[in-house]
């Protein structure tokens, strides 16, 4: 008995998923930006950053990617760590080294504001 059909329609269903993670992605990362345009210089506590040279914002990326598993598609979104390394400080607080900065939520409050897109966009995969 062929596995070729169970196969063909594994590969649609990837690419059904891939298509909508990707949508998914995009919808998270306008959210995310949106929120880092919100704040005025300088930002309460508790708020997104504010925009000061836009590098944060710039650097929030999606990423569509099996790297952990190759027949697994996955979306990474966020910002570039390695060209913007406190923009993991800005979310949670924490030291910088010559100051202690306290948490400036940005993806949080992104995640739940754009939660009702995205079951939107995973329930089309029905």
């Amino acid at each position: 008995m062929s596995q070729q059909p169970a196969e063909n329609a594994m590969s649609r269903l990837r690419s059904k998923i891939a298509e909508a993670l990707a949508k998914a992605g995009v919808v998270m990362q306008a959210e995310i930006k949106l929120q880092l345009s919100k704040s005025i210089s300088p930002s309460k506590p508790g708020t997104p950053p504010a925009v000061v040279t836009g590098a944060l914002r710039q650097s929030v990326q999606v990423d569509l990617t099996d790297i952990r598993h190759p027949r697994v598609p996955q979306v990474a979104i966020g910002p570039d760590l390695v060209r913007v390394p406190y923009a993991r400080i800005h979310e949670f607080g924490g030291d910088t080294g010559t100051v202690t900065l306290p948490a400036r939520p940005y993806i949080a409050p992104a995640i739940v504001l754009a939660r009702r897109k995205i079951n939107r966009i995973m329930r089309g995969l029905r």
